[in-house]
């Protein structure tokens, strides 16, 4: 069980309240007839998607003869899934993104000079992040909710195969239902509200997956950070008395000298931080590289959907080309902070290694020294990486390659088709 006060987690405790999500992996939740609400509102909201999904699929199918609005519905499904994917991923996990969240605690390590200020700047710094992804989401959300009663008196042109076209009222997805213009146009509040649903299920899900990840990312990092900084001030303040080994074995933990104990201390929480990360990358891994592919995919089509839209006459400064553009912004942000962080998390890792070289082993005897390159071979010895393939590891230079074969990519798609 997660204590009240907020304040003790690097994880925004407050925010994740608000959103619910912190009552969906809660399993001490209130329940009704045995179901946790909103783990139920999450169901519903994946359903939604599943229905987008469908009516996306069968938009393709009635828009055949209209290049654009296939790549369009194309764009929708590759979104529909990402999402529905996230959304399912938290119901279905909940047991397990909750276990997480004790690792977010500043009192989660056992160290007593462990440089908490640090942990204490990491809560900040997730609050603000964290904060700062809820307001996009909710700006890009709105953005695509409110483009219709914006632009309320247009309509969008769909070509059948008899080679006429029908008109319908312009919508956020502008989805084909199976039923005609003149019954859709008469009934747009409906399919509006249908569509609306549809799409805060997708933004709530990406919304509160993706301040989940940044929080633990951060988590991992200045966790890492606080042992290294341990590790490298470890001897300044104590000088140890040169003592036999035999005499170590028979002393009890408490009569050791107090850099040796602080060592053990600080390689406890060293391990325990590596177990917590293998725990995180084994939970995250699949979502997080399905994140990958499905956002380079989005970031691929969504500006050769804007080029395609200007080669019909659609202006650049449009509300459909604001949506398009505003949406591909927004993936290249988060791909480029999920491999950012990893990035991090990588380098902070080998920091460890030097961080222990700068301790003030020269001073100490020989158990401490012994007990310090035991320490280096473990940290040496844990290769923990999330890896895209067996070669290719999420970070920086993964999202350059990714940027690069997606210009490459939108390149040749609209010389072809302009």
């Amino acid at each position: 069980m997660i204590p009240n006060t907020r304040t003790k987690y690097i994880m925004n405790i407050k925010l994740m309240k608000l959103t619910g999500l912190y009552q969906l992996l809660n399993p001490d939740t209130p329940k009704s007839f045995g179901c946790n609400i909103f783990k139920l509102g999450g169901t519903l909201g994946a359903i939604f998607l599943v229905l987008t999904f469908l009516m996306c699929n069968l938009s393709i199918y009635y828009s055949l003869n209209d290049f654009t609005e296939a790549v369009k519905y194309f764009m929708l499904i590759i979104a529909t899934v990402f999402a529905l994917t996230k959304m399912s991923f938290i119901v279905l996990n909940s047991n397990a993104l909750w276990n997480l969240i004790s690792f977010t605690s500043i009192d989660y390590f056992t160290y007593k000079d462990q440089p908490k200020y640090m942990l204490i700047y990491a809560r900040k710094l997730s609050i603000s992040i964290s904060n700062i992804f809820t307001l996009s989401w909710i700006v890009v959300i709105s953005v695509w909710v409110l483009s219709p009663i914006v632009i309320k008196d247009n309509f969008m042109n769909v070509k059948s195969k008899d080679d006429t076209y029908n008109q319908y009222r312009y919508n956020m997805l502008n989805l084909i239902f199976p039923v005609s213009a003149q019954f859709y146009n008469n009934n747009f509040i409906v399919f509006y509200l249908l569509e609306s649903i549809a799409l805060i299920a997708y933004g709530y899900s990406m919304m509160v997956f993706d301040n989940l990840v940044v929080s633990l990312c951060i988590t991992i990092t200045y966790q890492l950070k606080s042992i290294a900084l341990s590790y490298s001030t470890l001897g300044y303040d104590n000088i140890d008395i040169d003592f036999k080994s035999t005499d170590v074995e028979n002393k009890s933990l408490n009569e050791r000298s107090n850099d040796y104990n602080g060592l053990i201390f600080i390689i406890q929480d060293h391990q325990k931080c590596i177990k917590t990360m293998n725990e995180v990358y084994n939970v995250l891994r699949p979502i997080l590289l399905f994140q990958l592919l499905a956002e380079s995919t989005l970031i691929t089509v969504q500006p050769f959907l804007v080029i395609l839209n200007i080669n019909k006459g659609l202006s650049p400064t449009s509300p459909e080309s604001i949506k398009l553009i505003l949406s591909a912004l927004t993936n290249m942000v988060h791909l480029f902070s999920t491999c950012y962080l990893f990035t991090i998390i990588n380098n902070r890792k080998y920091d460890i290694n030097f961080a222990l070289y700068s301790c003030n082993w020269t001073e100490k005897n020989m158990m401490f020294k012994n007990l310090l390159l035991f320490s280096m071979q473990i940290n040496n010895s844990e290769k923990l990486k999330l890896k895209a393939s067996a070669q290719m590891i999420v970070n920086l230079q993964l999202f350059t390659k990714v940027i690069q074969t997606t210009y490459s990519i939108a390149s040749v798609l609209v010389n072809h088709y302009r």
